[in-house]
């Protein structure tokens, strides 16, 4: 009996010190639960510390409004992507639904510490996003959308970066001039320290004296014009959108009539053009032995850029005579040889490059008017012929009885047709100058002005 008594003693005491152990145990585990239970869970970043389902839809409803009256910008390695965020569809109760499952502890699991749980905002994205990232090949489509959904997801974020994608292509050359170095070689590497690298970003307009507004104001304006028109020449290689752009008054040596471009601060004439494009553009300048060279740099597209110029028609320069009293007798000296002037169209035509796809499209229509043949011819000679004249034959007037100063000196153009006008004497030079020295002036069509009262 007293070895029984013995066990039970020792049995009860084992049993009451495991339960002590026991005890102490599930204390210290309220402790460490008592001190963890301030973290709150959340859905999409934000901390929910309602039970109430209503309450949480109405945060969240706000949040996502919040959201979505924000711009969405998807940075890529062709510049800022803005996404439209009525596009993407949030689901409310199934994402408080599924936050209800995650949290709710069972009645016999009262020892086990709150659940602490990051939960998504469940949404869902327009097809047409996924389409609109498909137009940028340097793009990942699968794995940008994937951190679309976890940015977007757990944090409602407003700037994401896009994944490019392993096989992107690199910027290649879209546009090529090479042009002699014939401008001041001081004021050109001015200009280029502000082109060089110029990028043109999506939908971006670019403005030429803005881009070189520094250089402009320095008065070299052949320099000025020899850059735009460098930078129109490849501008007319690409599908770039040309807003504005003025035609040279002349004809220049170094570029084809229409491939130029003319500027003036003064007079607010710039070079002005669009990148239509969802990728970006980039323009490089080099120079090696006086050799300028300019270059369009781009992600490929799948089209084929042509342009050309198509002249239309030509104008011959007419002969201007001017009159000397300092050259010899049947002497004449060509002052100005003359060139013709030419009225041109240009056209650009893009086609697809694996496709049947092709259009044509009149960039301008430029008139450059002639430069009209100058000839210096004895005044003596003029005395003399006019002195063998009778007196109102061909229906010339002889003026008041001066033989030597007759009131009609011809102009003839190199078709052959004469015309009259007026005479004068240049006082300066003693000579005797066609339509008292007037240039002769003409429309964009090549059509002569004629001034006003005559």
């Amino acid at each position: 009996m007293y070895k029984r008594s013995m066990n039970t003693r020792f049995i009860v005491r084992v049993l009451s010190a495991s339960f002590i152990l026991l005890l102490s145990v599930i204390l210290s585990l309220s402790t460490v639960f008592a001190s963890s239970g301030g973290e709150l869970s959340t859905i999409a970043g934000n901390k929910i510390d309602s039970k109430d389902k209503k309450e949480i839809e109405q945060m969240l409803l706000q949040k996502v409004l919040e959201w979505k009256e924000s711009s969405l910008l998807l940075k890529t390695t062709n510049g800022d992507m803005e996404l439209d965020t009525s596009l993407f569809h949030f689901h409310m109760k199934e994402t408080i639904n599924e936050f209800e499952v995650q949290t709710k502890k069972s009645w016999y699991q009262f020892w086990k510490k709150k659940v602490h749980i990051d939960l998504p905002i469940q949404f869902s994205i327009d097809e047409e996003i996924i389409e609109l990232l498909k137009k940028d090949s340097a793009i990942s489509v699968d794995e940008t959308m994937d951190q679309l959904n976890e940015e977007i997801g757990y944090q409602l974020t407003s700037v994401i970066q896009a994944v490019q994608s392993e096989n992107s292509a690199v910027e290649e050359r879209i546009a090529l001039v090479v042009k002699e170095v014939a401008v001041n070689r001081n004021s050109l590497d001015l200009i280029l320290q502000e082109l060089d690298g110029l990028k043109i970003n999506p939908e971006e307009k670019t403005s030429y004296l803005e881009s070189v507004t520094d250089i402009s104001e320095l008065g070299d304006q052949d320099t000025l014009d020899y850059m735009a028109s460098i930078m129109y020449s490849l501008i007319l290689q690409s599908n770039y959108i040309v807003l504005e752009r003025h035609a040279s008054p002349v004809k220049l040596q170094t570029f084809l009539p229409g491939t130029e471009a003319n500027v003036n601060q003064l007079m607010s004439k710039d070079l002005i053009f669009k990148n239509p494009n969802i990728v970006s553009g980039t323009f490089k300048f080099t120079i090696v032995d006086n050799q300028l060279t300019a270059e369009l740099l781009s992600i490929p597209l799948d089209v084929r850029i042509e342009s050309y110029q198509v002249e239309e028609q030509e104008v011959k320069p007419r002969t201007i005579y001017r009159y000397s009293d300092k050259l010899p007798l049947y002497v004449e000296e060509v002052i100005e040889v003359g060139e013709s002037g030419v009225k041109v169209s240009t056209f650009r035509m893009t086609s697809e490059k694996h496709g049947s796809f092709e259009t044509e499209e009149l960039i301008s229509t430029d008139f450059y008017p002639p430069t009209h043949r100058v000839v210096v011819k004895s005044s003596k000679q003029l005395e003399t012929e006019s002195e063998e004249l009778p007196a109102g034959e061909d229906g010339a007037n002889l003026g008041t009885g001066n033989s030597k100063q007759p009131s009609e000196i011809h102009v003839t153009d190199e078709a052959g047709t004469d015309s009259s006008s007026g005479g004068g004497i240049d006082s300066s030079s003693g000579e005797k100058v066609e339509g008292n020295n007037e240039e002769v002036e003409y429309d964009k069509g090549g059509n002569i002005i004629k001034p006003s009262g005559k």
